[in-house]
């Protein structure tokens, strides 16, 4: 490849779509993005704060809590592979069958954990079965985002895919805040009861919201580029070789192998900043600071990602009119620098110094990157492929990012500090800027005629 986000790539254009279904489209990313950020923000909490005690009694507190998020990153092993098979039924059968089934799968594997009887119910089947639901929920996780991608920006208005992809990271956003709000409240409970049955009631409450989901998606047509790209073998990249059309992944490796390291290396920038603030920061806060503080975090969480509803369709809706790679290598500049101030001040104890760090380390700087992911990461790669290159993409990344709050909490017990996580993930936020500059800005291409040109 020549660093275009595919051979061939033209200019000019974007697949048409009524305002009615471009909304719809959008709504079903959006509830996706709640489900599955809302069971796996609940997960890393839970992580955090409980599972070390019901599901891993018998080690210490530091090996419990070390164990406990050894679950929490066990379930981004699968994430890759979730987008394989996902990303194959959504480039072969459809968009919305692979969007159904992720939201299904997600949603009864974490009731299920909110029913698990605990280690001194059933002893090791408890976190042997804990670790089971965990990876069924990396692999509902895998599919999800390139599905969703996708399924809004295929369907986005003519110069428009930056701000309707987004709502698919602004779902995320939400599922977050719910996921924290909720938290939040069961932390107010005596410890005894939250040790008891408090802890589940977050994960029990995500039936309601699969129900909704279920109910949207299943309205939300397939996408015309979808269509006609399976309708007209002539069509994009299946057309010079046919076994790309069986097997996806291949065509991925053979002909987008650039933008799908690209796409790693970006996703996996704030991945690491995300997890270092809102998952590694409430245990470290734990063990390190004053016992208000780890309520603090969590509530200051539930601030920003309620804020980042917005911003990321704002900054969404910014790389329509200024280009995809400005906001992204401003977004992670932002998010190297905040990530710092956020543990300096993380001692203070000072809610509104913690929620300032925050915000300029969520909301202006990884949401800046994740408000742009959805379509730009669309832009790279061809119709009959193109959940499958996301969700490898995706899924490769969050391996680093599932793994962040374990080698964080190990590497201050090797006598690390919080300095040295984050000059890592700033070293990561440079690497993001520099495989950003690889590609071309893809905000002006043919969405409908990525990869045609490579026939032949």
């Amino acid at each position: 490849m020549d660093g275009t986000p595919a051979p061939g790539a033209t200019t000019l254009g974007t697949q048409p779509s009524g305002t009615a279904t471009s909304t719809r489209a959008a709504a079903g990313s959006f509830i996706g993005g709640v489900v599955e950020w809302y069971d796996f923000f609940i997960y890393g909490t839970a992580a955090a704060l409980v599972l070390n005690d019901v599901f891993f009694p018998d080690a210490d507190p530091a090996a419990g809590t070390l164990l406990a998020l050894a679950t929490f990153g066990i379930a981004y092993l699968a994430r890759p592979v979730g987008g394989i098979v996902f990303g194959h039924i959504g480039d072969r059968m459809g968009r919305r069958a692979a969007l159904v089934a992720t939201l299904m799968l997600m949603g009864v594997a974490t009731f299920l954990i909110g029913v698990l009887p605990t280690h001194a119910a059933i002893g090791v089947w408890a976190p042997a079965i804990l670790v089971v639901l965990r990876l069924a929920q990396g692999l509902a996780a895998g599919g999800e985002l390139g599905g969703a991608s996708a399924l809004a920006v295929e369907h986005a208005p003519p110069g428009r895919r930056g701000f309707f992809g987004a709502f698919a990271m602004s779902g995320s956003s939400a599922g977050i805040a719910l996921g924290s709000g909720v938290f939040a409240l069961v932390l107010t409970l005596p410890e005894d009861q939250f040790l008891a049955w408090g802890w589940r009631v977050p994960f029990l409450l995500s039936a309601l919201v699969v129900v909704v989901g279920f109910v949207i998606r299943r309205k939300v047509p397939e996408p015309e580029v979808f269509v006609d790209a399976v309708a007209d073998p002539a069509a994009g990249p299946a057309a010079t070789a046919p076994v790309q059309a069986r097997l996806p992944l291949l065509g991925v490796l053979r002909t987008y192998a650039r933008p799908a390291l690209v796409a790693v290396v970006v996703y996996s920038a704030q991945v690491i900043a995300f997890y270092l603030v809102t998952v590694y920061s409430v245990s470290y806060a734990r063990a390190n600071l004053d016992v208000s503080v780890p309520a603090l975090v969590v509530s200051a969480v539930t601030l920003t990602t309620l804020a980042n509803i917005a911003m990321n369709l704002v900054w969404g809706a910014l790389s329509d009119r200024v280009g995809r790679r400005p906001v992204l290598i401003g977004g992670a500049i932002v998010q190297a620098v905040f990530l710092f101030a956020f543990f300096a001040v993380l001692p203070s104890g000072n809610f509104l110094l913690i929620l300032a760090a925050m915000l300029g380390t969520l909301s202006f700087g990884q949401a800046a990157i994740v408000g742009v992911v959805p379509a730009y990461f669309s832009e790279m790669f061809g119709t009959t492929v193109r959940v499958t290159g996301i969700g490898l993409g995706v899924g490769v990344a969050s391996i680093v990012g599932g793994f962040t709050p374990l080698v964080a909490a190990a590497v201050a017990g090797a006598g690390g500090g919080w300095v040295l996580m984050s000059s890592i993930a700033a070293g990561v936020c440079v690497a993001a800027c520099g495989a950003v500059l690889l590609l071309r800005e893809t905000r002006d291409l043919d969405i409908t005629r990525i990869g045609e040109d490579s026939r032949g």
